[in-house]
């Protein structure tokens, strides 16, 4: 529910702008925070008001923008951390071992088989 109060400030805010004239709708959204709490005796706090105005004024997107992205993965599960990414990127940074756990070998073609057999062959005579 959008209260009216909040769509009349964001207006008044906006056709004061440029003016001599100044709104100040935080403190008429504290007062009728006030109100809300005395009449329906109900425990909201100001934080929540707060959360409340601004999700009724912006969309998530607009509000997500406003922070670093280090700020919006905190409180994520680290497989959700990686969900948008290739497969590639969340492969960078781990040592080899790392990325090679848990592969099995008859999942490995017998061209990659070949081609590391190869490797092996070139890596013997270097070394010699």
């Amino acid at each position: 529910m959008i209260i009216w109060h909040k769509i009349l400030g964001v207006t008044l805010v906006d056709f004061f702008t440029d003016t001599p004239y100044s709104v100040e709708i935080e403190k008429e959204l504290k007062i009728l925070l006030l109100q809300l709490m005395e009449v329906n005796k109900m425990s909201y706090t100001v934080k929540d008001f707060q959360l409340e105005v601004l999700f009724d004024c912006f969309t998530q997107e607009e509000i997500l923008k406003r922070f670093k992205p280090e700020d919006r993965l905190k409180g994520l599960r680290p497989e959700d951390r990686l969900k948008g990414l290739r497969p590639e990127d969340r492969l960078k940074g781990l040592r080899a071992k790392d990325r090679l756990t848990g592969l099995k070998p008859e999942n490995i073609s017998p061209d990659e088989i070949e081609f590391f057999e190869n490797l092996i062959k070139q890596a013997r005579r270097y070394n010699k």
